[in-house]
């Protein structure tokens, strides 16, 4: 009895709810001829509107209804309300012609509306009928728009920066979908970019993006494609994109092209990227010491990382070498790994725009830097000299002292030449310290050479240790003779091999733009 008087129920009375109420309400109502069994009723926790008739709780009041019922037909198609006249003739056939005029002119002033329950259900039947006016004028919008945007009658709007925002917005919310939709049916693929749009690529190379992302590897093969991000050209970051499941790792290696270089001879590093959902990007590339790039060419190089999965490095495979697809004049720089193959190549200007200023600062440090090839050589043979004389002056002054049994006079002679020779290799010394395997790789460009001589140098500080223990130290003769003789041959040896590297440098031709080479050395 408590569940009949509880006052829970909202009626719905044709254009409005009405409520709460109690079943015993309603029970009245239904007497009075306001509401019949076949009105929709809505309490607190039901998901929309029901008929009256399928509710347990309204059971008891089917048969006690003695007026008609009114229908659910009373609307039309646009969801709008059925004239008054004709539900109030179903509700009471014997209403006065006063009461007619009098509910016509209420339902006049009345505003039409769409009438929802306190949590915001609306009559199903009238939003369901609202529903199918919407699609269709949906499609008929839609099919307007898109002929206006074929004719370019949409192009000031679409282009705007303001509509550009917004469809960009309502890319990212659709475009998961739309792969969802084009992975069932493949043929879409044309249509439904596998990445999202990137602002900062040239939309030549958006679409190189698009379409390596495109396809099954088992299935289109293994596509890998590269893009420069044009944020910032002085500390550039690369777009990598791949069909590859996401978590494939590569490794991007950035070789400055030597001639091209402003004011340094040459540029390497790398950086490693990977993949997530067919995307990904590296951090931003500067020098080791902080500093933008040089400007100058550079070629980008793209390859696995080490530590590539099982699977993906099966499938990596099949793909050909990015050097062999570009031909033969693409050589493997020395900086990458030996053995790796190159999956992707492209060439970039960087640092800045290749510019009249670019092409006259470049011309100005190439003049400098042929004269400062020159000097190498020059320098490198005053080297060579030095390292002579000091080889054969040690050489000469051990020969003449060193005769029949070792006594304190030779001890001192020796003394006092090992204290002037070690004078001298310290200054060699000093400077040898300063040929670090960087400095020589940047800033020397016959570093190969300057290599040479520092081993020319620990040679000969070899040999001369040698010549040093045979006064000083307890040693046997047999031994000694075996070990200095080695060093000294070893010492002799290098020598040739520099004099013959700085011979071939003078020889080696130029390039076609007068600039020094240093192949074969």
């Amino acid at each position: 009895m408590d569940s009949l008087a509880e006052k829970k129920w909202f009626v719905y009375l044709g254009d409005h709810h009405e409520g709460p109420f109690s079943v015993d309400d309603i029970q009245g109502k239904i007497s009075e001829g306001h509401v019949s069994t076949e009105n929709y009723v809505w309490a607190e926790g039901m998901t929309d509107w029901k008929v009256m008739v399928e509710l347990d709780a309204f059971h008891r009041l089917m048969e006690s209804s003695p007026l008609p019922k009114v229908s659910q037909a009373s609307f039309n198609i646009e969801g709008e309300v059925a004239p008054l006249e004709l539900q109030l003739e179903l509700r009471n056939p014997q209403v006065d012609e006063k009461q007619l005029k009098d509910a016509t002119a209420d339902e006049v002033k009345q505003p039409e509306k769409i009438e929802t329950s306190p949590s915001g259900a609306k009559n199903p039947l009238q939003a369901s009928l609202i529903r199918i006016a919407k699609v269709s004028s949906g499609f008929v919008i839609l099919a307007g728009f898109l002929t206006a945007y074929l004719q370019g009658h949409l192009d000031p709007l679409v282009h705007s920066s303001a509509v550009q925002g917004s469809l960009q917005s309502l890319s990212y919310l659709v475009r998961p979908h739309l792969l969802a939709l084009s992975e069932k049916f493949p043929y879409l693929e044309q249509w439904v970019s596998p990445i999202p749009a990137i602002e900062d690529v040239s939309a030549e190379e958006y679409d190189e993006l698009k379409n390596a992302a495109q396809g099954k590897p088992e299935t289109h093969g293994v596509r890998l494609s590269i893009a420069l991000s044009s944020l910032d050209s002085l500390s550039p970051s690369f777009y990598v994109s791949t069909n590859l499941p996401s978590g494939a790792q590569f490794v991007i290696f950035v070789v400055g092209v030597p001639e091209t270089l402003l004011n340094q001879l040459s540029f390497s590093t790398h950086v490693p990227v990977t993949v997530t959902k067919h995307l990904g990007k590296t951090q931003a590339i500067r020098s080791s010491d902080g500093k933008p790039l040089p400007k100058g060419e550079y070629n980008v190089y793209l390859l696995p990382h080490e530590n590539i999965t099982p699977e993906i490095k099966n499938l990596l495979i099949s793909v050909q070498s990015a050097l062999v697809i570009a031909g033969n004049n693409v050589k493997i720089p020395p900086e990458l790994p030996k053995g790796i193959k190159v999956l992707s190549f492209k060439n970039y200007f960087l640092g800045g725009a290749r510019d009249a200023t670019y092409t006259h600062r470049l011309k100005e440090f190439h003049d400098k830097f042929r004269e400062k090839t020159r000097s190498e050589l020059v320098e490198a043979r005053q080297f060579a000299a030095t390292l002579k004389n000091q080889l054969d002056s040690t050489i000469t002054t051990f020969s003449s002292i060193r005769k029949g049994k070792i006594t304190s006079r030779q001890r001192n002679q020796w003394e006092g030449f090992h204290a002037q020779w070690l004078s001298l290799q310290r200054g060699l010394d000093q400077e040898f310290i300063k040929w670090t395997p960087e400095y020589l790789q940047k800033q020397i460009f016959y570093g190969v050479i300057y290599q040479q001589i520092q081993q020319f140098g620990q040679d000969i500080a070899k040999v001369h240790g040698y010549q040093h223990s045979y006064f000083v130290g307890s040693h046997d003769l047999k031994t000694f003779d075996i070990q200095f003789g080695e060093a000294l041959s070893s010492a002799q040896s290098t020598l040739v091999q520099l004099l013959s590297k700085i011979d071939q440098a003078e020889k080696i031709p130029p390039s076609p733009n007068g600039m020094p080479r240093k192949e074969g050395l």
